[in-house]
């Protein structure tokens, strides 16, 4: 289903809504030569955005087949769901949006603007030609959240392991090609072997859901945190030199000895020891990595409740 409205500036000239369950429905009633038009159009699209599950790959696919049919000069796409934002080109005066449903699923909201008003017209071809798009976003958006998926813990809902080795890769390129500044934190929450053989691993999971819920609080949002096996976490700190990611994992430290969790009725206490590290232009990932995980091996040989940086 597309629901859609065109409006000049604030000002909207109207809304409807159209079901579109196939691609032989819904049809504007033109001229054969136009009816078939549409028809060969529609097809393209749909050839066109089945080479690609990548979602922005296939927004500007979407575009640029939807201007062999009508004259637009930008195109904005959401999904408040996902929390997804898009803005291909520029942005004209005139708009007409679209909410897209597909099986009454929302696939989120499509909007294309330019100098001059759409006629209805033109707004009957993009309405009859978004149909062919409906089931290829349906399917990137899917391909999306699996990929998300795969890259997310399930109990804390933080980035995994696998997300942090892409992550890191990719951030270690971005500092050398820009020079700019990159901490790592290796996180570990102290004694949580005993939390788990006294309560259980119930509480266990509570307690490193707070803590990765704390951490996330802390750190700004610039940075990124996963999970890296059992009760260690590691977080990247983009454009931040050591004395800088010293302060945070500092900060991190008094939140999380700030938690308050009870247990039996009794409070249970929570610590954690941060190593931290620095990029050297050049290295590889596991240098800094390795470097981060000595400084935390010297934190809590030192007593725990601490941070500790690189030599």
């Amino acid at each position: 289903m597309l629901f859609a409205n065109s409006s000049t500036g604030n000002e909207e000239d109207g809304i409807m809504a159209l079901q579109l369950a196939t691609l032989n429905e819904g049809l504007p009633l033109t001229a054969p030569k136009r009816h078939s038009r549409l028809r060969e159009d529609s097809l393209a699209i749909t050839l066109a955005l089945q080479t690609t599950l990548e979602l922005e790959s296939m927004l500007k696919i979407l575009l640029n087949e939807l201007r062999h049919a009508v004259p637009i000069d930008g195109m904005g796409y959401r999904h408040n769901d996902y929390g997804l934002a898009y803005q291909l080109d520029g942005v004209g005066r005139h708009s007409c949006s679209y909410r897209l449903e597909l099986l009454k699923q929302p696939l989120g909201e499509i909007t294309f603007s330019r100098k001059r008003r759409f006629n209805r017209e033109d707004m009957a071809r993009l309405e009859r030609l978004l149909v062919a798009a409906l089931y290829p976003l349906n399917n990137a958006l899917h391909y999306r959240e699996a990929l998300q998926q795969a890259q997310c813990d399930a109990l804390t809902g933080v980035a995994n392991r696998h997300a942090f080795n892409d992550t890191l890769l990719r951030e270690l390129n971005r500092s050398q090609r820009t020079q700019e500044p990159l901490s790592l934190m290796v996180l570990d929450i102290d004694h949580f072997k005993r939390v788990n053989d006294t309560f259980g691993h119930q509480v266990g999971d509570e307690v490193l859901c707070r803590v990765a819920s704390v951490i996330e609080q802390t750190i700004r949002v610039t940075d990124r945190l996963f999970r890296y096996g059992g009760e260690e976490f590691v977080a990247i700190l983009p454009n931040t030199s050591r004395e800088g990611a010293v302060v945070i994992a500092e900060r991190i430290r008094q939140a999380v000895a700030e938690l308050t969790l009870t247990q039996q009725q009794k409070p249970l206490p929570v610590t954690i020891s941060i190593g931290v590290s620095h990029y050297r232009i050049g290295e590889a990932s596991a240098a800094i990595f390795e470097r981060a995980d000595q400084a935390l091996y010297r934190a809590k040989n030192g007593g725990r409740d601490r941070v500790e940086s690189e030599n």
